[in-house]
This record gives structure tokens, sequence and C-alpha cells, in this order.
């Protein structure tokens, strides 16, 4: 009798850590997630707008080594790894809003690059998604990116009317964010474009 004392305690022993240590490694991995999340958020006026949305849902494991990997190697400027990866993790994408956000970080890559004819095509593409799935948050940023990139290519007229329709889905959305930002990048086009009163 006493043996199987014993054995039961050692099960329920085993079973505990066998617990506790997939406890550690889910608090390991939303540490994780909060620290990319935090470098992701930290933006520079002028620089691509974060669409963050669509990465809380990258469950599986190596969703998230992936999104690690390619974010350590764009923090440390190595743009074609960071883009190679992105564009993996984007061929596992289980919906549209992840898929948005995914190829943000992919147009922000060859921005970061000056791959600016590609970061165009990607945007483009996200717009598509974002308007058919009516992800407005992600439909802004698109919209204030590529807005970005024709400003970057000389096109300010282009480039003051998409920062300008994301303008207006910050407003209707309520992301006060995304009105300090695209107010600012209007401010930069108009004065790139010599008319700087516009700006206020």
């Amino acid at each position: 009798m006493d043996v199987w004392v014993v054995i039961i305690k050692i099960s329920a022993i085993c079973g505990i850590i066998l617990f506790l240590s997939w406890l550690a490694e889910r608090q390991l991995a939303f540490i994780k997630w909060l620290e990319n999340r935090r470098m992701l958020k930290k933006k520079k006026l002028g620089e691509p707008m974060p669409y963050l949305d669509g990465l809380t849902k990258l469950h599986p494991k190596k969703k998230n080594i992936l999104l690690n990997e390619a974010l350590k190697a764009r923090k440390q400027y190595k743009h074609e790894t960071a883009i190679m990866k992105f564009k993996l993790l984007l061929g596992q994408a289980s919906d549209d809003s992840e898929r948005c956000a995914i190829l943000n970080l992919i147009g922000a890559s060859q921005i970061r690059s000056s791959d600016y004819k590609n970061a165009e095509q990607t945007f483009l593409e996200m717009i598509t998604i974002a308007e058919q799935a009516k992800l407005d948050e992600a439909l802004s940023a698109a919209l204030g990116n590529i807005g970005l990139v024709y400003r970057t290519l000389g096109e300010p007229r282009k480039a003051l009317d998409y920062h300008q329709k994301a303008l207006e889905i910050d407003e209707k959305i309520g992301s006060l964010e995304g009105q300090a930002n695209q107010l600012g990048n209007i401010g930069i086009v108009y004065e790139a474009l010599g008319e700087p009163r516009k700006a206020l």
C-alpha cells in the first residue's frame, strides 16, 4: 500500500513540474512577443507606420520563431534576410489581418533597404487585401506607407493623395496616433512642394 502512495505522489509531482515548465515556456513566449511589439511600435516621423494586429494571432511556435528571426535580422540591418523570412511567414498566414501585418513588415524592410519599387508593390497588395477584408487600421497603415514610398520616389502629389486618404481613415476610426503621423507626413510633403503654409 505504501508503494502506491509513493507512486501517486511522484506522479503528482511530475505532473506539477510538467505544468510549471509549460507555463514558464508560455510566459517566455509572451515576454518575447511583448518585446517585439514594443520594438515595432517605436516609430519616428517619416518611417513606415506599423500594423501589428495580425501578429497577435501567430500561435504556432514555428511561426513565432520565424518572426523573431526576421525581426532580429531587420534589427541588424540584414534586410534581405528579414524579407526572405517574412515572405516564408507570409506563406503560412492564416487570415487577412495576419497577411496585412506581414506584408507591412516586408514593405517596411524594403523601404529600409531602398527597394522602393518592390515596397510600392507590397503596399499595393496590402491595400487590396485590407480593402476587401475591411481592415481599416491596416488600410490606413498601407496608404500612409505607400505615401512615404511615393514621396521618396519624387512623386509628392501622389504621396499627398495617399497620406490624405490615410488621414481620413484614421479620423474615421479615431486613431490619434495615425492622425498625428499622417498630419506630420502631409506637412513634410507640403514643405517639399514649396507650399509650407498649406501644412498649417
